[in-house]
């Protein structure tokens, strides 16, 4: 049978404006292609030995990947750009085969919406990662690093490893064909409270919830969506993926005992897959040995029949187990939601009975075996009290905004008013202002006009006694003279006679000739006996 490659394209708008471009198989188309997913899941374990990849593995997630950067100080994340439509055919031709790299490619690139997509997209940085690590090391840098999808995720002790990790990945990745997102680029500090991982919270100690979970959790049974709040429950438990066994470990050991493979595993065990089809895959890196079936096929139908017997034996208990705790939870979130609705229809008690009652609650077998379990643990809310409480938030809101809009509208009608009476100032100011400004301009005209000079220089006239006297001007180098012109500004005068005490005055010469009359005194001389 032919599979024709049969697609939507679908444009989802993104947060920045722009478009995310889907490739939504057909029916037929994406059966097909969920027949590869055993083999490339395979091939990606196989191959990823470090546990670097976290991404679309089974066995592996967003706990498994947190859970790798518990106690560091620093995680920088780096996002790359466009990772689907990096991946092309020639950088995955070793991995697949002819009839996997005709259908798993859409123009050569492996499109988003194909469900093979982000297992090829794996195998095709698995080299990159390698790369990566080695860089790491041979620059002498102590971090973590593990990828989830297009997220790179690195953990140190030191803040400057960051740059050096960025202009390290940069250039790996880009020799590789694949690009940075420089927009998505973020630097996580333990000092400033627990990093987010892939939506978890971690710390030098464990891995939390976030609170954006719990928030979600409170609204949902707030709002009774049971549906909600038991896949949210599931999800703030942060429970660390079961292990994932590839075929070889289910035809080689007897693993179907062990209560270590989840039903996540359900695909891989259910009849999507023949038992040849195991084998295979299982095989197909012993081309230079004689295959099992090929020694002894007695041997090897006995071991083709229990192992078809034990999947399917282990496929159906699982499926119950997992029923089985699924109802458990069930169950607990219903009752309760029925034990909030009998304290509503009960009547409430005094507080006196409450405290009385509060002992025998907390020892009664069935609450301190729940404790015990670590099993869902029973809220009491009382949802009457928080609606009217909402109420009552909701009422305090619009009257704060109202309130807000009266200030703002005073607020605005105060600044109109005064932007009013600073026009009506400026208009008066002009108003007395215009008269001067002629009255100047006029004398400037009148003086202009009949060319009046000022001179540069005014005479000083200094009279001693007595009339000999010395008389010198410090501050500049022409000497004294009778009538000296001198500009503008201050001057420093010394009057100076043998036998008479010497005088020093300051003058401002301005715009007019200065006269100077000074008398020395006399020295007394000391007589002598």
């Amino acid at each position: 049978m032919v599979i024709k490659k049969q697609y939507k394209i679908i444009k989802l708008p993104k947060g920045n404006g722009r478009f995310r471009t889907i490739y939504a198989p057909s029916k037929a188309y994406k059966e097909k292609l969920t027949t590869f997913l055993l083999d490339l899941q395979q091939k990606v374990h196989n191959a990823d030995t470090d546990r670097t990849v976290h991404g679309f593995m089974r066995g592996r997630g967003p706990v498994s990947n947190a859970q790798k950067h518990i106690g560091y100080t620093y995680t920088l994340s780096l996002d790359l750009k466009d990772f689907f439509d990096s991946v092309k055919v020639e950088m995955v031709s070793d991995y697949l085969s002819d009839e996997q790299r005709n259908l798993c490619f859409i123009g050569g690139i492996a499109r988003q919406g194909l469900p093979t997509s982000p297992l090829i997209a794996n195998l095709s940085f698995l080299k990159l990662d390698k790369m990566i690590k080695h860089a790491i090391s041979e620059e002498g840098i102590y971090a973590v690093y593990t990828r989830y999808a297009d997220d790179m995720i690195f953990s140190f002790n030191h803040k400057d490893f960051a740059a050096t990790l960025e202009a390290l990945v940069e250039k790996v990745i880009t020799e590789g064909g694949f690009e940075l997102n420089p927009e998505k680029r973020t630097l996580q500090s333990s000092k400033q409270g627990r990093r987010m991982i892939t939506g978890i919270a971690v710390d030098e100690r464990d891995i939390y919830p976030s609170r954006k979970v719990k928030r979600r959790i409170r609204a949902a049974l707030h709002q009774k969506n049971r549906e909600k709040a038991f896949g949210l429950l599931s999800w703030a438990e942060c429970k660390i993926p079961r292990a994932f066994y590839t075929d070889r470990d289910l035809l080689n050991k007897n693993i179907f005992e062990e209560e270590a493979l989840d039903i996540s595993n359900d695909f891989y065990l259910s009849d999507l897959l023949s038992f040849e089809g195991y084998v295979d895959a299982v095989e197909s890196d012993f081309d230079k040995q004689l295959y099992a079936h090929e020694i002894d096929p007695g041997k090897w139908t006995r071991q083709k029949e229990t192992f078809l017997a034990q999947r399917e034996a282990f496929y159906q208990n699982e499926k119950k187990r997992a029923e089985k705790a699924r109802q458990k939870t069930r169950k607990d979130i219903e009752k309760h939601f029925a034990a909030e609705e009998e304290e509503k229809k009960e009547p409430k008690k005094p507080q006196q009975e409450k405290a009385v009652d509060q002992p025998s609650q907390q020892t009664s077998p069935t609450a301190l075996q729940e404790r015990e379990d670590g099993r869902v643990k029973e809220l009491n809310v009382d949802f009457d009290a928080l609606k009217e409480i909402e109420q009552a938030q909701a009422a305090q809101f619009q009257d704060n905004k109202l309130e807000r809009r009266r200030i703002k509208d005073e607020t605005q009608q105060a600044t109109e008013e005064k932007a009013e009476k600073k026009r009506s100032l400026s208009k008066i100011f002009i108003a007395s202002a215009l008269p001067i400004l002629l009255l100047i301009a006029a004398m400037g005209y009148y003086f202009s006009a009949t060319k009046v000079k000022i001179k540069e220089a005014y005479p000083l006239f200094i009279e001693t006694v007595p009339y000999d006297a010395k008389i010198q001007i410090m501050n500049i180098v022409p000497k004294y003279t009778i009538g000296i012109a001198l500009k503008p500004g201050d001057y420093d005068i010394r009057i100076s006679k043998k036998g008479y005490k010497t005088q020093r005055l300051m003058i401002k010469m301005e715009h007019e000739a200065i006269v100077i009359k000074r008398e020395l005194k006399k020295i007394k001389k000391r007589k002598v006996y």
